[in-house]
């Protein structure tokens, strides 16, 4: 899903996940912990309805603050649950099968380190609106270390430089990771966003997954 700028002018069979990026390290203090959103996306077509992802995970080095769970550009509702070191979310679709293209829900944590290194398991069951199985690949996570603007693999002043260029003028400085700059997940890459990464730099907020 495009991120608007604010500017004048699996069947039964579990499948464990575990997507590969490089190794990230914040630059802010290292007490802090990183705010990862990892967003549940669907191809056009796939005839998706429902969705259930259940994982375990370090509980030291996690943390929740408010509501994790969003709903995407498509509709439909979502809800979770859990207990210390596991979760479940469920997605649902009331009106049939999906066949456009979007996110069906993003799940905001914070996480000391890369968060798929403190995943244990992660699995997705997949079902039409019938409640036949279908393959969990036609789910794709994208994993996004918000603030990450730049898409260097860490937060730093050169992510706060970057909104500021981009909205500036976007296309001469076109942003590597909307998504990243999005920090407080409302779809819209403003002045907030950079204000926010100075503040959290500077110790103010201890992570964007609290918005």
């Amino acid at each position: 899903m495009k991120i608007k700028k604010v500017m004048a002018a699996v069947s039964s069979i579990t499948l464990c996940i575990i997507p590969t990026m490089n190794g990230f390290s914040a630059s802010a203090d290292t007490s802090n912990y990183d705010s990862y959103r990892l967003y549940f996306d669907v191809n056009r077509g796939s005839g998706v309805s429902m969705c259930s992802a259940s994982y375990n995970y370090d509980y030291g080095n996690f943390k929740f603050l408010g509501n994790p769970f969003f709903i995407g550009n498509l509709g439909g509702n979502v809800s979770g649950g859990g207990g210390r070191g596991y979760g479940i979310t469920n997605y649902t679709y009331d009106q049939g099968n999906i066949y456009n293209e979007g996110t069906l829900f993003t799940l905001l944590m914070g996480s000391k380190g890369y968060i798929w290194n403190n995943f244990s398991n992660f699995n997705l069951t997949v079902k039409d609106k019938d409640g036949n199985l279908l393959n969990p690949s036609l789910i794709k996570i994208s994993t996004v270390l918000v603030g990450d603007a730049n898409d260097d693999g860490k937060v730093d002043n050169n992510d706060v430089t970057a909104i500021y260029n981009y909205l500036t003028d976007s296309n001469l400085y076109p942003l590597n990771s909307e998504r990243g700059a999005d920090t407080n997940g409302d779809y819209i890459v403003d002045f907030t966003d950079a204000v926010n990464i100075y503040n959290y730099l500077n110790g103010q907020i201890e992570g964007f997954y609290k918005y």
